[in-house]
């Protein structure tokens, strides 16, 4: 009875593949051969009839696939009785997730990558290396990775915690912060210790230079949060010479799990950092708009339909890029229907400072993002859910609100730094005060 079972699912397996062809999954395309092992007893069928011939021993066999096929069925030769043969299988007694995390991450220091995620056994090594996150089960990672002699690829596990998705940690540069050797510097750390996961006895705040735990960072300081509604503000030293180093902050649940805290949770203040906004447009420099109109209602010039604010209007064709200002963390990247600002950005800086971008046709950044001056974060559009608009961006900074970011950016940064180079149309060039 199992080998008519074995027979029906082969032969279904050769009828996929002659119906759905050859495409190869898009996912892993890119990256055959590839070399692996498996972790339980595999069986694998004849290319030509579809009969089960034999199988792939667990940790033992190594496996070079050739094709994946969009059906879920993989080629590729194994060991057999008498030399390699090449077989048939199904990729999902290969891949730990079918679905492909196919997530880009770098290991930057030497790592042993095991064959498969219960075994000490190994497959190789990384060391200072990009690869692709396949599956993630929280304790070790599948991951892909280049042979030395670029003849192929291969597959196997690494902790995850080499591979963490650092997306929303807390990660900051201190070049960031201009902060310059060969004196020390402060930063200044506020915020909350609480998270999705509600870790509410947090007993302390650690904070890395160079990398987190078992990264070879190097550990400067702690300090605590209250213990009743876990917030801090606190002021600590950075080391000579390490202005160029990435900055890790981790805290301690209990005293005895270290988890490293969502940046979103926390704002970081250099004390010798200088704030100085670049245009955030690539090329153009032609000025719609100039906004003025104050808190308390009193009329300066263009008014932005019932916003009270000092933005601008940049003109700038559909598709050149948008500049971030400024070093700093994404805390919005939404469409936005409510405003009309269609596809909009905003970045909270280092000094506390808000910038905002509106009407672009594409979001590059996703909110708790960390993003760098003159990093391109969008692409300049003309999207509104109320308003017929030409392309252009509409950027506002300063001090953060509900609304967006009450400031008068010309005035107060760009003004003196570009003096009159800027071309000035419609309501700018009515305004007296530009």
């Amino acid at each position: 009875m199992c080998n008519v079972k074995n027979f029906l699912a082969a032969m279904l397996l050769v009828f996929a593949v002659t119906i759905f062809g050859t495409a190869e999954a898009a996912i892993v395309a890119d990256k055959m051969p590839l070399q692996c092992y498996v972790d339980h007893k595999v069986t694998s069928y004849d290319v030509n009839s579809g009969q089960a011939v034999g199988w792939i021993d667990a940790e033992v066999d190594l496996v070079k696939i050739t094709e994946i096929y969009s059906n879920g069925v993989a080629r590729g030769t194994h060991p057999g009785r008498n030399g390699t043969v090449e077989r048939l299988f199904w990729a999902r007694d290969v891949f730990a997730d079918t679905n492909y995390n196919n997530r880009p991450a770098h290991i930057d220091h030497y790592q042993q990558v095991y064959r498969t995620p219960n075994s000490n056994a190994t497959i190789g090594s990384v060391n200072n290396e990009d690869v692709t996150v396949v599956a993630d089960n929280g304790n070790r990672a599948q991951i892909i990775y280049r042979l030395d002699n670029g003849t192929g690829y291969k597959m196997g596990w690494v902790p995850s915690s080499v591979v963490a998705d650092n997306s929303n940690k807390a990660n900051f540069q201190l070049a960031d912060y201009n902060l310059t050797s060969p004196s020390d510097h402060q930063l200044r750390f506020t915020g909350r210790l609480w998270n999705a996961n509600n870790y509410s006895e947090i007993t302390g705040v650690h904070v890395y230079i160079g990398g987190g735990v078992g990264a070879g960072g190097e550990f400067i300081g702690e300090f605590r949060a209250d213990r009743d509604n876990h917030r801090f503000d606190h002021t600590m030293n950075v080391p000579q010479n390490r202005s160029g180093s990435q900055l890790v902050v981790i805290y301690a649940v209990n005293g005895i799990d270290a988890k490293e805290l969502d940046r979103r949770n926390i704002n970081v203040f250099g004390s010798s950092s200088s704030f100085d906004p670049i245009w955030p447009l690539a090329n153009s420099h032609t000025i719609s708009v100039l906004y003025n109109y104050s808190v308390d209602g009193t009329y300066k010039g263009a008014r932005h339909f019932s916003r009270y604010l000092c933005g601008i209007d940049m003109a700038a064709p559909e598709g050149e890029d948008v500049l971030a200002t400024e070093s700093g963390t994404v805390i919005a990247s939404y469409y936005s229907t409510s405003s009309g600002f269609g596809n909009m950005i905003k970045i909270k800086h280092d000094n506390g400072k808000v910038s905002l971008y509106a009407h672009m046709s594409a979001r590059l950044v996703e909110s708790g993002q960390r993003v760098s001056k003159g990093q391109v974060i969008g692409k300049v559009g003309h999207t509104s859910a109320k308003y017929k608009i030409g392309n252009h961006l509409h950027f506002e900074l300063g001090n953060s609100d509900d609304s967006g970011a009450a400031g008068d950016p010309w005035k107060e940064y760009f003004k003196p730094k570009y003096g009159n180079i800027f071309k000035f149309i419609e309501a700018a060039a009515k305004d007296p005060n530009r």
